[in-house]
């Protein structure tokens, strides 16, 4: 006859190996439920959020679009929108091909991997249980019951001891697997009689062959529980290097390049029908309408008064210096436009200023390289003499006094010239500096011009140093 033994650490080692394979399962589910489909799942969310407001968008629009006339805008304007607004819809149906590849390509062949592989974690974890309910049940109660009858047998001593010692309270068999077992083993030499073995009834026969076949079929049960642990970790082995996660990455980054390209596509097309909309001719009448509205709009003009008898039509000439509108040098536009166009081109030319010409005009106005220069100087001298108000106020007493007593003025550094110049506006101050200034620079090209300080002073002192115009055209 055999002798039964089992090692009591075979049932703890499967069970931590199971324990282990389930909680990497478990890990692995959670990284594709947490990391993959809830990261797609979200995107879908996001894109179908936004082709919802797209499309809410183009409803509006067109609902604005159909509240104006046709009569409302340029038809070439309202052609090139209508291209721009209808490219919503098909903006929204691009994003929606790409939410489908998201559903069809990505989130569906993950949420079909975690499904499948939860079921197979489900059966993994049933047969686990049950094979190992299986060998804890025959190694605990058929092999303990087999052990005690072979003892009681053929050792009916040492059964006796194991028996008598089982009574201990101190040596109480443990309830674990192989417990029983061990308490049978463990027993103490102390009392120096041996009970006597009881009689053995004919229910207790045991068989070396039942030993032997107890003993294989544990050693079933415990392959059939490393089966399916070793199932297991092939289910594991597959899922942590699938190529399906791979895949569907793959398929997503394909579906972006899709998308991005049926944009850009989109959008060139779009651009294409927008200029050749905007590049056609426009039907509208709405220029005309623009054109005699403005002429029904417009008062009639009111005409300015000056010392001249009757109405004055020209808003430049004639007009006093404190009610023209300057910048910031304080220059009135036409004094600084003449003075800049002759010295630009003036400079050397004969006789400039010695001609008088009479130029008025109320539009804007500007000089171009073929207009006469002496033109422009003539037009110079006919805003200053046409001026309300001379730059420089001086009476024709003064004027005398200065001609006669000139050496005293001299001696004097034009001290009264001075003081009066300082009271003058700053408008006329300004334009009396750049005047005397720029007279200053002609005449220091005297000598190709022919023009000098004397013959500026003829030219220009009635138009600049009169106080009243009639008192000198009396004299």
């Amino acid at each position: 006859m055999s002798f039964l033994s089992v090692d009591p650490r075979s049932k703890v080692l499967l069970e931590n190996h199971s324990n282990s394979l389930l909680v990497r399962f478990d890990t692995q589910l959670e990284i594709i439920a947490d990391r993959y489909l809830t990261f797609f799942k979200e995107r879908r969310r996001i894109e179908a959020t936004y082709i919802d407001s797209l499309r809410k968008l183009h409803r509006r629009a067109k609902t604005v679009d159909a509240s104006f006339g046709p009569r409302a805008e340029p038809t070439t304007t309202r052609v090139a929108w209508d291209k721009v607004r209808d490219d919503l819809e098909r903006e929204a149906n691009t994003q929606q091909a790409f939410v489908d590849s998201l559903d069809h390509d990505v989130i569906k062949p993950l949420t079909t991997l975690k499904e499948s592989k939860d079921e197979r974690r489900k059966r993994i974890e049933e047969n686990l249980k049950r094979s190992a309910a299986l060998f804890a049940d025959h190694a605990e109660n058929k092999i303990s019951k087999l052990q005690q009858v072979y003892l009681k047998k053929y050792h009916p001593h040492q059964y006796a001891r194991s028996t008598h010692m089982s009574q201990r309270p101190e040596d109480a068999p443990n309830k674990s697997l192989g417990g029983k077992i061990s308490a049978i083993f463990r027993g103490r030499w102390e009392d120096s009689r041996d009970p006597e073995p009881p009689k053995l009834s004919t229910s207790e026969e045991v068989s070396d062959d039942d030993c032997r076949g107890a003993l294989s079929y544990l050693n079933t049960l415990r392959l059939m529980w490393a089966e399916s642990l070793g199932d297991g970790y092939d289910c594991l082995e597959e899922l942590v290097f699938t190529s399906t996660v791979k895949d569907v990455l793959v398929k997503y980054m394909d579906a972006m390049i899709t998308t991005c390209t049926k944009h850009d596509e989109l959008a060139m097309g779009t651009r294409a029908e927008v200029e050749k909309a905007l590049a056609g001719t426009d039907t509208s009448d709405l220029r005309g309408s623009f054109r005699r509205a403005l002429s029904f709009s417009i008062p009639p003009r009111t005409l300015y008064h000056s010392y001249r008898p009757g109405e004055y039509t020209d808003l430049v000439f004639g007009v006093p210096l404190v009610d023209v509108e300057t910048n910031e040098d304080n220059v009135p536009k036409v004094m600084r436009m003449c003075i800049e166009e002759v010295e630009k081109r003036g400079l050397n030319t004969k006789g400039i200023y010695s001609l008088r010409r009479r130029f008025e005009s109320e539009r804007p106005f500007s000089f171009s390289s073929t207009d006469n220069i002496y033109s422009v100087a003539g037009l110079l001298k006919c805003y200053l003499w046409d001026l309300p108000e001379p730059l420089f106020m001086l009476s024709l007493q003064d004027y005398r006094n200065y001609k006669q007593n000139r050496a005293r003025f001299t001696e004097n550094n034009f001290s009264l010239l001075r003081s009066k110049i300082r009271k003058l506006y700053p408008i006329h101050r300004a334009s009396l500096r750049a005047l005397l200034r720029h007279l200053l620079r002609v005449s220091s090209h005297s000598d190709t011009n022919a023009t000098i300080v004397d013959a500026l002073a003829g030219y220009l002192c009635y138009a600049v140093l009169t106080a009243c115009k009639a008192e000198f055209s009396d004299q």
